[in-house]
């Protein structure tokens, strides 16, 4: 790829990464061999600026904003990390919310059976008849 190219990417980069952070970085040469490193391993910018709102909005580094800058967002293990990192939690999520709801299924299921089985013993101590079962229930205490 071109140098001018290259460098007009990673001015499109800058400006980007201040727009979702609302930094004013300018870019230094440190970052900018990074950002070039990145783009001929692959990443696009679009994958980068995808990482960078990840990584804006990961719990720890709203409590510590000052350390995401470009450089470190453009460090191959923290863009990886960052890239994936909205997607593997949006996945535990939603395998909490079906475990859960297996687990309220399960539960409901359960509970279900003991109330037939306490409603079974109950009638066969008491010894109610099939049109005394088939009654529908009505409390003592209600006011109906």
């Amino acid at each position: 790829m071109r140098t001018h190219t290259l460098h007009k990417q990673y001015e499109n980069f800058i400006m980007r990464f201040n727009k979702v952070t609302n930094y004013t970085f300018r870019g230094d040469d440190r970052s900018k061999m990074n950002f070039i490193s990145r783009i001929k391993d692959g990443f696009t910018i679009d994958e980068i600026i995808s990482a960078t709102r990840n990584c804006f909005s990961d719990d720890w580094h709203k409590k510590n904003p000052q350390l995401l800058t470009p450089e470190f967002i453009l460090r191959s293990d923290k863009l990886q990390k960052y890239l994936f990192y909205g997607v593997s939690n949006l996945n535990k999520k939603k395998v909490v919310i079906a475990k859960s709801a297996e687990e309220l299924h399960n539960e409901m299921i359960e509970n279900r059976k003991y109330q037939d089985n306490l409603h079974f013993l109950a009638c066969k101590k008491h010894k109610y008849t099939e049109a005394e079962l088939n009654e529908p229930y009505i409390s003592k205490n209600s006011n109906l």
